[in-house]
């Protein structure tokens, strides 16, 4: 018995057909309703835009260049708050640093969703070095490391008469 065969056209893409354990295809107008895209594309567009918005208001501390070469703003918000999470790192050094990072590396600049990822791993090794935040905000070099250590404990252990 020979299976007839429909022909291709206007007509035969509305009809719905059955499909392996007999689900059927549903046509894209049935997928969502006006009332159901409203929220998805709100979803979609607040993912766009990373930044909240009163950080667009004031003007930024610093703008990083993205890999689409637009500017991402720095807030001085958003600097403080890295400040307090990140005590002893001078954090618009490490921004300046970061621009100027990113301008010389253009095949490795960030997307606009990625940067903060950028800017947080990269104050986080700062902060892990190990430095020493002093008065004028400037990170001193990590304690000495090696025979240096040992001289300075042992100067310290005399000082105090242990």
């Amino acid at each position: 018995m020979a299976a007839q065969r429909e022909p291709f056209g206007e007509a035969s893409a509305k009809q719905r057909r059955s499909v392996g354990d007999e689900s059927r295809l549903i046509r894209k107008e049935e997928k969502l309703t006006e009332q159901e895209e409203k929220p998805i594309e709100q979803k979609r567009r607040a993912r766009s835009q990373t930044e909240p918005p009163e950080a667009a208001a004031a003007p930024p501390v610093i703008s990083l260049t993205l890999n689409d070469g637009s500017q991402y703003p720095i807030s001085r918000e958003q600097a403080e708050k890295w400040a307090g999470l990140y005590p002893a790192v001078d954090i618009l050094q490490e921004l300046r640093k970061m621009a100027g990072w990113l301008e010389a590396n253009p095949k490795k600049r960030k997307t606009r969703q990625g940067v903060l990822r950028f800017v947080t791993a990269w104050l986080a090794r700062e902060q892990d070095k190990g430095g020493v935040l002093q008065e004028r905000g400037r990170c001193a070099s990590p304690r000495p490391t090696g025979r240096a250590a040992v001289d300075e404990l042992l100067a310290e252990m005399e000082a105090i008469d242990i």
